[in-house]
């Protein structure tokens, strides 16, 4: 074989090695750029995922604010309608007390008067 021929050969021989690499090289950016794009449309679904899950959060967190707020302006009420209640309480307490220091009273009395009849 002459010197030109095995330069052909070896020539053919690093053109289809050439390809391979080639080939290999492009199947490998194909496989980097579907990748790429399944990545991004799983950030995406991720994204409204959680934009979904923050916007239902926070109607609820408003809700439970407003049911809060009822809460308290009730329990404001309620401490009202008690205060107001303790005071009558303390109003008939003094009445029992003056009822029962008579009724006393009125004990002894009938004591004298059947002691002296």
């Amino acid at each position: 074989m002459r010197k030109k021929e095995r330069f052909e050969i070896l020539l053919e021989h690093m053109d289809r090695k050439i390809d391979v690499v080639l080939e290999s090289h492009q199947s490998l950016d194909h496989k980097i750029e579907t990748g790429l794009e399944e990545a991004r449309l799983d950030r995406d679904s991720m994204k409204r995922q959680m934009s979904l899950f923050v916007q239902t959060l926070s109607g609820k967190i408003d809700k439970n604010r407003e049911g809060i707020e009822i809460n308290r302006e009730g329990i404001g009420k309620n401490l009202e309608g008690i205060e107001k209640n303790r005071e009558k309480i303390e109003k008939l307490d003094e009445k029992v007390s003056l009822s029962l220091a008579r009724y006393e009273d009125h004990e002894e009395r009938i004591k004298v008067l059947e002691a002296v009849s």
